[in-house]
């Protein structure tokens, strides 16, 4: 359940981001300066987030194939499970592979997705971070041939990652700002932030008309 709320919050946090970058242009170029989506930076939306309070209240399947891959495909799984590792790790490792791999996926609505997907396995075991395997199969309803003894750390390990994961997303300003939609005192207290970085400085009821405006638009 917790993995399918981090891959919803991923989902969202990409039309977050895209609505943060559109909103944030606009309202530069609305108060006198233009820009392209690309120059609101990282490094300045974290100066925003870091200004809202965590405690804001906004702030708050596919089955497994048993194919057998192509020798292609074999050579470059193969490549990635050389080294030293748990016999339930590769297992679980050929399984994602299996349904991730670019050659298995090509026709595949998801491609991307699963392309990214069968690279973070490659890494997770070429580092031995068991953790994040058992992550990705879960993510892709695989099970793993631990029993639940050998599990439960695993999991208590995961379910202290996802949350930090979850955290992590929840704290972004592009978050922050798409579910504080029709929270002007939080929009607004982002947006002096930017436009103080522009050298733009609204005053603070000229901002919230601004954005009110912005938000009836949107809503139309």
């Amino acid at each position: 359940m917790l993995q399918n709320y981090l891959n919803e919050c991923q989902s969202l946090l990409v039309q977050y981001e895209q609505e943060y970058s559109q909103d944030i242009s606009y309202f530069i170029s609305c108060f006198g300066k233009d820009i392209s989506h690309e120059s609101v930076t990282g490094s300045s939306q974290e100066k925003f987030s870091n200004e809202i309070s965590t405690d804001d209240p906004r702030v708050h399947k596919i089955n497994s194939s048993e194919e057998t891959p192509g020798k292609d495909e074999e050579s470059t799984i193969d490549s990635s499970i050389k080294k030293k590792h748990p016999d339930w790790a590769k297992s679980l490792y050929r399984k994602i592979a299996t349904i991730t791999h670019p050659d298995k996926i090509k026709k595949d609505e998801r491609k991307k997705k699963l392309e990214q997907h069968f690279q973070e396995a490659s890494r997770a075991l070429e580092e031995s971070n068991y953790n994040k395997l058992i992550s990705l199969a879960l993510s892709l309803d695989l099970k793993s041939s631990l029993g639940n003894k050998e599990l439960l750390p695993l999991y208590k390990d995961q379910i202290n990652s996802t949350k930090e994961e979850i955290s992590k997303i929840e704290k972004s300003s592009a978050w922050i700002w798409g579910e504080g939609f029709g929270m002007v005192n939080v929009r607004s207290t982002m947006l002096k932030s930017v436009l103080n970085n522009y050298k733009l400085s609204p005053d603070f009821d000229a901002i919230s008309e601004a954005i009110k405006s912005r938000e009836k638009l949107q809503e139309s």
